[in-house]
């Protein structure tokens, strides 16, 4: 084989990483292409991500300030306070979503991202992205994808 040029061999036979998980010798059916909603969720996920990543940064940023401005002192525990509470709440959130994009094709990846599609689903103002988000996250093919059909 050249380099720089594809397999050369028959289709039948190209090498394939199997799941996590998959025990020795079990007959493993892959599909070529993840479903739709595979897709549009991992959009929204990492875009969930760096939401949550900047919540973080402005918490950590909000904490900083009171200490970098010597002149006044009144609100700092306040203002650190809510620093800390933007920090925390990104944090908390920026877990869950790391874990939906970076942990393969289990069962429990499509019930977790649809508990935090849901649970974004408290803000109106993503409504109109995550009602067709979630309906084609709970599509059967995208829940035969992680195996939790």
């Amino acid at each position: 084989m050249n380099q720089g040029q594809g397999y050369d061999g028959p289709p039948d036979d190209r090498p394939f990483l199997m799941p996590a998980g998959m025990p020795p010798g079990a007959e493993y059916t892959h599909e070529e292409r993840p479903p739709e909603g595979v897709y549009y969720f991992r959009i929204y996920a990492a875009f969930m991500c760096v939401v949550c990543a900047g919540c973080v940064l402005l918490g950590l940023t909000i904490m900083v300030m009171p200490l970098l401005s010597p002149t006044s002192s009144a609100g700092a525990a306040e203002t650190w306070l809510g620093g800390f509470f933007y920090a925390f709440l990104g944090t908390v959130f920026f877990i869950p979503w790391v874990m939906t994009l970076f942990s393969g094709r289990r069962p429990w990846v499509h019930t977790l991202g649809t508990v935090m599609i849901a649970l974004g689903m408290t803000s109106l103002c993503c409504a109109p992205i995550q009602i067709p988000l979630l309906i084609t996250w709970l599509k059967p093919e995208t829940k035969r994808w992680y195996g939790a059909a």
